[in-house]
């Protein structure tokens, strides 16, 4: 897989109106506690919204490439220590362990400004060869990021900060997954319940295709990376 797969990223700062997106911060770091909230759960695209994570997820659909291609999306949050990382990994029906299926296309939404960037680098589930090349997206309030579902990514640890760092995270598939939770439990929807209006996506936001690139040394140690080249903009101040 060569760098060209870095142009398939794309970036849209603002996709939604500030208050939304602190909102949804707010529910996540709510739920947060309870163990099973790491796990996915599906929305099909026949189905109603139940909560207002499922809400956000269908106003940013026409930020998404191939969504409209898509049966519907699992999704799942995360509020997590600024200054911890996450291993790198493949986005995968996680149903099957001798093979990668990946989905169309995988997402992000930044609910914080702390923490490492998500990094990416140029392998995919097939590839026997180290990566040669990556691209980092830090962090920032409503900034979106969405990649095809093959990438290989993972995320850098941050500076200490007593917030946490805070993300949703959203997979688009062609079909449901085998290995996904179907029902989404009542405590998530008591714990997110959808707004009188439903959220839309900002009219103003900045979007962008993704094109900074630095060098990769070892994959398996990130912190031996030599260089981290910022995706066009500095790292976010903490969120008031």
């Amino acid at each position: 897989m060569d760098a060209s797969v870095f142009e398939d990223i794309t970036i849209a700062d603002g996709a939604l109106p500030p208050s939304v997106a602190k909102a949804l911060r707010l529910q996540v770091i709510a739920l947060s506690d309870r163990r099973d909230g790491m796990r996915p759960f599906w929305h099909d695209f026949t189905q109603e919204p139940k909560t207002f994570f499922e809400q956000v997820a269908l106003a940013l659909a026409p930020h998404v490439p191939g969504a409209e291609s898509c049966a519907g999306f699992e999704w799942w949050m995360r509020a997590q220590s600024a200054r911890r990382g996450y291993r790198f990994h493949f986005d995968k029906d996680e149903a099957y362990t001798d093979r990668i299926i990946a989905p169309l296309r995988s997402s992000i939404l930044y609910l914080s400004g702390l923490g490492g960037p998500t990094l990416f680098v140029n392998t995919g589930p097939n590839d026997r060869r180290a990566p040669t090349t990556g691209l980092a997206v830090h962090p920032n309030l409503g900034r979106f990021a969405t990649f095809p579902g093959k990438l290989f990514h993972g995320v850098l640890g941050g500076e200490a900060n007593r917030r946490p760092r805070v993300a949703m995270f959203i997979n688009w598939w062609r079909r449901r997954p085998d290995g996904i939770v179907e029902r989404v439990p009542d405590w998530v929807i008591e714990g997110s319940p959808l707004k009188g209006n439903a959220p839309t996506a900002s009219k103003g936001h900045k979007a962008r295709r993704a094109t900074t690139r630095f060098a990769a040394t070892d994959i398996m140690a990130p912190e031996k990376w030599e260089k981290l080249i910022e995706l066009q903009t500095k790292p976010a101040q903490a969120p008031a």
